[in-house]
């Protein structure tokens, strides 16, 4: 749906006429990219509201990228390709009942 916003909004924009030399060829591209920006604003916002349960952020997929990363750097990595694949398979695991609100040590 945005990128249709945005394709409709820059159609609009003919590249051959910006001048970039031309205050106001640069002046018109710029108002037509702010317009873009706030429909696309209003739109989301349109969502958000109508879908309250939709997170405002992207956290969740943030700390799971970031734990394994920390994690490996304080332990220095694993020895072996198996043992990269257990503990990759161990902390999907955990992240996985962390979302589900399961007790990991229970799972296991």
């Amino acid at each position: 749906m945005m990128a249709s916003i945005i394709k409709e909004s820059i159609i609009n924009i003919d590249p051959d006429k910006i001048n970039f030399d031309d205050k106001e060829s640069v002046k018109e591209l710029i108002i037509a990219l702010l317009n873009t920006i706030e429909h696309l604003v209003q739109e989301n916002a349109k969502l958000i509201l109508d879908h309250p349960s939709i997170p405002l952020h992207n956290n969740e997929s943030e700390i799971a990228a970031r734990e394994p990363v920390i994690k490996r750097k304080i332990s220095y990595g694993t020895r072996s390709e198996l043992g990269k694949c257990a503990w990759e398979n161990a902390l999907s695991i955990k992240d996985t009942c962390r979302k589900l609100g399961v007790n990991f040590f229970q799972y296991i």
